[in-house]
């Protein structure tokens, strides 16, 4: 099973957390990401499986993960695709 890590958790973020948790995407959803701290708390409530939280977007390929899918701004995919590329653990 692929594991997800995601960014933004905003309304698209929320549906794909969504359809991860519920089985539509056969995935995980490890680690989630979203530039305000409260979108990330308020998508965690609403999964029965509790992906981690973490600190910046950066983290998300440094973590095992399989897949990070960008569901944020195109500003958060400039600011952070080079980094996440960069920081990914082969």
């Amino acid at each position: 099973m692929k594991r997800i890590g995601l960014l933004g958790c905003g309304s698209i973020g929320t549906q794909i957390a969504i359809a991860i948790d519920t089985g539509i995407i056969p995935a995980q959803l490890t680690h989630i990401f979203d530039e305000d701290p409260k979108k990330s708390q308020n998508l965690l409530t609403k999964l029965k499986q509790k992906p981690m939280i973490v600190e910046n977007a950066h983290l998300l390929s440094s973590n095992p993960v399989d897949l990070v899918v960008e569901a944020a701004s195109q500003d958060a995919v400039s600011d952070n695709a080079l980094s996440i590329l960069q920081n990914r653990k082969d």
